[in-house]
């Protein structure tokens, strides 16, 4: 069953004991997942035993940590944090504490394999990373980018302009906005965010047609938006 993105204002009025059974159901979906991975690594490798497997995910999930539930509609840390995890049978097992992304993927895979990498995956993004999200359909109107660097992460919502600053080390969950008394710190990070930005493929351009029979195997798996 695909979840997707329920805002607070459709989800129902549930008790204390339905969302701690809906928090539960994903644990064992992930644990369930976890088990048929171990099954598939082991297989490859009896035939593949150099096989570099890597697995991630697109997002991280709400569980009504800000009134609603799923993903796509914030750029706040329980919606970006996700696994990342490389497994290549010869590099001893390491746990990294620094913030990555998932755009260091395709590099290190080329790198590892002897691929040159295309230009394009060469960037230099000061030790930054960025995420930006446009909402699981439009008529949510969602459209926001953020940059993490050096323990802080700046969000902006494009609908109203407005960006919101926090200190990562200090408060991790984000509650706490400090734009007002770091305004040097959001004027650098602005610059970051925006070059990205800039440098970025516009939705605009990239936005394609599709036939009917697609949009109906996306709305089935919970995306797309009926009508748009």
């Amino acid at each position: 069953t695909a979840i997707g993105l329920q805002s607070a204002h459709t989800l129902p009025d549930l008790s204390k004991g339905a969302k701690e059974a809906v928090r539960h159901r994903y644990d064992l979906e992930c644990l369930a997942m976890d088990q048929a991975i171990e099954e598939l690594v082991t297989a490859v490798r009896e035939k593949h035993p150099d096989t570099v497997f890597v697995f991630l995910s697109d997002h991280g999930e709400e569980f009504w940590e800000r009134g609603g539930m799923g993903h796509g509609v914030t750029l706040f840390q329980e919606q970006v944090r996700v696994p990342l995890i490389v497994v290549d049978g010869q590099t001893p097992g390491s746990v990294h504490e620094g913030m990555t992304s998932t755009m260091v993927i395709l590099p290190w895979l080329a790198q590892r394999l002897g691929v040159p990498p295309l230009d394009s995956w060469n960037r230099d993004d000061h030790g930054a990373v960025f995420s930006e999200t446009w909402g699981p359909w439009p008529s949510l109107g969602v459209h926001q980018s953020a940059v993490f660097s050096e323990g802080y992460s700046l969000i902006r919502n494009h609908g109203t302009n407005k960006s919101e600053l926090f200190g990562l080390e200090s408060d991790p969950e984000e509650w706490a906005d400090v734009s007002v008394s770091n305004p040097a710190r959001v004027l650098s990070m602005g610059k970051l965010l925006n070059a990205y930005l800039a440098d970025s493929v516009a939705s605009d351009s990239a936005t394609v047609p599709l036939a009917p029979e697609e949009v109906e195997v996306l709305e089935a798996i919970g995306y797309g938006d009926s009508g748009h």
